[in-house]
Parts: structure tokens; sequence; C-alpha cells
């Protein structure tokens, strides 16, 4: 073969260009989900219960076509769940370690236009005009995702899709609320630029909110996490943090997934106020 069509969702891209990578030859990604891997120079593979990943630019598909007309038949419960975890990619590039100007302007534009869309994709799946949208939000996000470093909200979330087989898009929307209570306080201008993209007052009951109201799962209980296992899931995280605002301890990590296994976002908890006043 002299090349590769990258045809559906995350792990069938993300699949094609490590076969891409290992052979030489390029690879044309056709993506069906808002996930945005087809424009990130890495994939993400299980080893051993472990999520890991490979970096390389070479990769990268050397071309991409979005086709809303591809993704009118795509399921509300597929759809919802992969534009959160493009939002998801916005979110953390805010406050990433190696977050910039230029990434922040397509994170907070991310944001908005899949905040926009996700609802109406959801209740109108035909509607070309929203899937537009939406891969416009993906394509935002993943270049975000593939410019700039990931924190908190990746790292337990690769923790729970890799060691636990939880499904990764239903993993990242029930994590992303939590993560933003969690980082509130220490990363203060990122977060009020979130809320600021969802147009809502609090950016972490904003995404719960949203997550609500395209049906998308909202608790860890939903995905089949099983309880006896967060004091694990919190161990593994802590033990290959991500850089993040906050420090990446036992307590708050544990507590963290307690509330999102539970799927209660506790706003005025000590997950989020024992770090008031860091910047």
């Amino acid at each position: 073969a002299d090349s590769i069509i990258a045809f559906g969702g995350g792990s069938a891209i993300d699949t094609s260009k490590a076969v891409g990578l290992e052979l030489g030859v390029p690879v044309v990604a056709v993506p069906t989900t808002y996930g945005g891997s087809e424009v990130t120079p890495f994939y993400g593979y299980t080893e051993g219960d472990i999520k890991k990943g490979k970096r390389d630019r070479k990769m990268l598909p050397k071309s991409v076509i979005y086709d809303p007309a591809l993704t009118v038949s795509l399921p509300a419960n597929v759809s919802g769940p992969s534009g959160m975890n493009a939002i998801a990619h916005c979110v953390e590039g805010l406050y990433a370690r190696d977050a910039n100007p230029v990434m922040s302007l397509l994170a907070t534009e991310g944001i908005r236009v899949l905040a926009r869309s996700l609802p109406i994709v959801v209740q109108e799946p035909a509607n070309r005009d929203a899937r537009t949208d939406a891969f416009y939000g993906a394509w935002l996000a993943g270049m975000v995702l593939g410019s700039v470093g990931m924190a908190v909200h990746h790292n337990i979330s690769h923790v729970l899709g890799g060691t636990f087989r939880l499904s990764h898009a239903d993993v990242h929307t029930v994590i992303l609320p939590h993560a933003v209570a969690f980082n509130h306080n220490a990363a203060t201008e990122a977060i009020r630029t979130v809320a600021e993209a969802l147009g809502v007052k609090d950016a972490a009951q904003g995404l719960y909110d949203l997550a609500t109201r395209i049906g998308a799962p909202t608790s860890l209980k939903q995905l089949g996490m099983p309880e006896d296992q967060l004091d694990r899931a919190a161990k593994l995280v802590i033990e290959h943090p991500y850089p993040n605002p906050r420090p990446v301890e036992y307590a708050g990590i544990r507590q963290l997934l307690e509330n999102a296994y539970r799927g209660e976002l506790d706003l005025n908890s000590e997950l989020s106020v024992q770090h008031r006043g860091r910047s």
C-alpha cells in the first residue's frame, strides 16, 4: 500500500496513524466523531492495563476530510460524549503547563462552538449545520491537544480507560466537571474563560449541566466502574501525575473520584476550596 485511509472515530484513526508511521506511508483521515485525533501527532494504546502513547509529527495525517453527511446516523449516545471529549481537550489546553495565547484562543472558540452545537446534534441528528459546527470544534480541540500538554483530567481519564476499560469518551464526559472543580482555585483565569465560553457563571456546573442536557452519562457508576477500585485508581493517578495547576495528591484525587462515581458535583467542598488564593 502507498497510503492509508483512516475512516471512523478516534480508535480507527489512531490505529491508522500507528500503522502509517510503522510503514512510512501517508494517512488520509475521514473522521466520523468529534475527538480531534485526526489532527494530533500522537496515538494512544493500552499495554499491561496502562494507557500509554507515542508522539511523532510524522504520523500526522496528510489530509483530513470533514463530511458532516457521514455523521448524521451517529447515535446521540456517541455524538454527545465524543463532543464532550473535545471540550475536555480545550478546557485543559487553557491551564496546561505550556498553554499559550494562540492555543487559548482556539480552545475558547472550541468550547463555545461545541457547547452550542452538541445539544442540536443530539436533538436533531440530521442537522448538517450543527454537525459542521461540531466538526469545527473537533478540529479546534485537536489542534489544542496536539500543541499543548494535558493535565489532571486526562491523567484520570487515561487511568480509568486503560486500567478499568471504561469507555473513552464517556469517561471524559463524567470526569471533566469534577476536574474543573478540582482546579478551580488553582487556575482561576482559565476556569473563568471556560465559564464565559459556556455562557454560565460556574464552569464546572455548566459542564455538568451540558452533559445532562445532551443525555450523556454523569457518573462513573453508570459506566460500570467498581466502587471498590476507587482507591486503586487514585493511587495509579498519583504514581504518574501529569503537570497540573494544583498538586495531584491522593486525598484530593480520591475525593474527586468519589464525587464522580456518585455523579455528585460538590462545588463547596474541600475539593475546590482548599487551594483558594492560588492563581
